[in-house]
């Protein structure tokens, strides 16, 4: 399974997802920096997170976990979180 997360501010994400790699196995395919449509067309700090695939079995036995869905929303909570109160101070 790959967790590539795209995302603009990059640090934002690295800490929270090494906890999923450790704790899920998951594989951290890094985070992809572009033009992304969805992400253009909106005036405020955004990301976008492949969660993983539905025609890999791994990926589809993990999404469909109630405590991988807990835990990776948790991970994305807190990740933006810490963006927010940091962007905040500045």
């Amino acid at each position: 399974m790959g967790l590539p997360v795209l995302v603009h501010h990059s640090a934002l994400v690295q800490q929270e997802f090494g906890v999923l790699e450790k704790n899920y196995g998951v594989k951290n395919r890094g985070v992809k920096q572009g033009f992304f449509y969805v992400l253009s067309q909106v005036a405020m700090p955004s990301v976008l997170v492949e969660m993983g695939f539905f025609s890999n079995e791994g990926d589809r036995s993990r999404l469909l976990d109630i405590v991988f869905q807990r835990d990776l929303i948790d991970r994305i909570t807190v990740a933006l979180k810490r963006f927010r109160d940091k962007d905040s101070v500045l």
